[in-house]
């Protein structure tokens, strides 16, 4: 059963670049928000030390999640499989196939994603991942809030691209790719020295 089958994708006015793209549900969005915030947030904008309910160290999250989003094991991490991994980590159930999905472009997911007025609470991710993985939340909505540069309790699709270009500028080793190297040292970028 393809994951379009039941689903009936609403008319949304796009420009030339998504004519060749399937259109993104309204629900499409929160994926998109979530998969490219939480590989590209960088603990570095605050000070909230990490601690974990599960007792699991940094690069134990680290590990978890770096694996969940590589989807096809092939160390290279797309924005597609960003969207993919983080709708399994949150638990989220995508309304296109995984391979749908896995094989837009960067810019037709951001086009789409902007077409459908992408939008995140802060409440909701940090309750989501928190259940996940259980860093406390505290952490996580400090890392949320960095990034919410408009303070208006939401990441936009225009805050989520800069994270994402964030990734590359800090980790990338010259090829435009994360690697899953790559992603693992941004992560722990992200959560930082351990605090005494």
């Amino acid at each position: 059963m393809s994951g379009k089958e039941g689903y009936k994708a609403p008319k949304v006015p796009c420009n030339a670049l998504c004519d060749k793209t399937p259109p993104v549900p309204p629900k499409m969005n929160a994926f998109f928000i979530l998969a490219c915030f939480l590989g590209a947030a960088a603990a570095q904008l605050h000070t909230q030390c990490h601690s974990n309910a599960q007792q699991l160290r940094e690069v134990e999250v680290v590990a978890l999640v770096a694996d969940i989003v590589d989807r096809n094991e092939d160390n290279i991490i797309t924005v597609g499989e960003f969207v993919v991994g983080f709708a399994d980590i949150l638990q989220y159930q995508l309304p296109l196939s995984e391979g749908v999905i896995l094989g837009m472009t960067r810019e037709a997911l951001v086009a789409l994603a902007a077409a459908a007025g992408l939008h995140i609470t802060k409440e909701e991710f940090v309750t989501r991942w928190h259940a996940r993985f259980g860093d406390s939340m505290e952490f996580a909505r400090a890392t949320f809030e960095a990034y919410d540069t408009n303070h208006d309790g939401g990441l936009s699709v225009f805050e989520i691209e800069s994270i994402v270009d964030h990734v590359l500028e800090r980790e990338d080793n010259g090829d435009g790719k994360v690697s899953g190297a790559e992603f693992r040292a941004y992560l722990l970028w992200v959560y930082g020295p351990p605090c005494a």
